[in-house]
């Protein structure tokens, strides 16, 4: 359970202070996210759910289940995901 959180459930192959090391990078797979509880601070500026995982490795068997954020400001909720395999929102099928 979290509340005013920035970024709420967030796997993001992309994102780090580090240079981009050799290799197509980490893998993510047979995961799942359940029972998610709480709000996030503005859902339309910064997705609850973001799911970015590079071409090259896609994430796949993710599961997103049980998942109740909703936003602290506004009335709308964007979620993204990129490249990302699975069920739940926004995930396609793999």
């Amino acid at each position: 359970m979290g509340h005013t959180n920035a970024y709420t459930l967030d796997l993001n192959a992309y994102w780090s202070s580090e240079a981009v090391a050799a290799g197509n990078g980490v893998q993510y797979y047979d995961i799942t996210f359940n029972h998610w509880h709480g709000t996030c601070t503005d859902g339309a500026t910064r997705a609850p759910i973001q799911l970015f995982c590079p071409a090259l490795v896609p994430c796949y068997d993710i599961t997103v289940e049980n998942f109740y954020i909703w936003t602290e400001t506004g009335s709308v909720e964007y979620y993204k995901c990129e490249n990302a395999y699975g069920s739940g929102p926004c995930l396609k099928n793999w």
